[in-house]
């Protein structure tokens, strides 16, 4: 397994290649920035450093992520896995079997149903325009225009002075327009 970056996340170079997303004890709070389109890709993920002083805080980790799983992607008579959440240790070892038997069932599993060629074109897809979405709201974001006229746009639809459909717009009309 690859050793997951600063941020927490570990985020698979090919996510068509493995179902795993792990976070690091601690930054799992940002399972609230996660993107949705995230969350509905991957099929197992791990919280890890469950161990010492950190295991308590892991385990409500892993509590509150598996119930955003159940909102975000509640199980379907014809679904042949549901995403599972696990902890796991790498200083004591715990959990990294759990995670491996999971792993290698969900391979099992959906190859069974003849879904895991299919799965993973889609969530190919899904990922491709989950970075597409980012990138462009980070382009946007970061545009000279887009990002002098942001905080005036939001504070105008936070007072309700304007609608967010025609902030998006400006927004919108603003970044591509600046190509001309």
């Amino acid at each position: 397994m690859q050793c997951a970056p600063p941020s927490g996340l570990y985020r698979p170079r090919n996510p068509r290649a493995n179902p795993l997303y792990r976070l690091v004890e601690g930054h799992y709070d940002e399972v609230k920035g996660i993107k949705r389109g995230i969350l509905e890709l991957a099929d197992l993920f791990a919280i890890n450093k469950a161990d010492g002083d950190n295991l308590k805080s892991a385990n409500r980790g892993r509590v509150e992520l598996e119930r955003a799983l159940q909102i975000l992607r509640p199980a379907r008579e014809d679904d042949v896995w549901s995403p599972r959440v696990v902890t796991s240790s790498g200083l004591t070892g715990d959990g990294l079997d759990e995670i491996w038997e999971m792993v290698a069932e969900h391979r099992q599993r959906l190859d069974d149903a003849g879904v895991f060629d299919d799965r993973r074109r889609a969530q190919g897809l899904q990922w491709m325009w989950t970075l597409v979405e980012e990138g462009l709201r980070a382009a946007a974001r970061e545009h000279p225009d887009v990002a002098e006229l942001i905080p005036k746009l939001e504070a105008e639809v936070v007072e309700g002075r304007t609608t967010p459909t025609a902030a998006a717009e400006r927004v919108l009309r603003n970044f591509l327009s600046s190509g001309d």
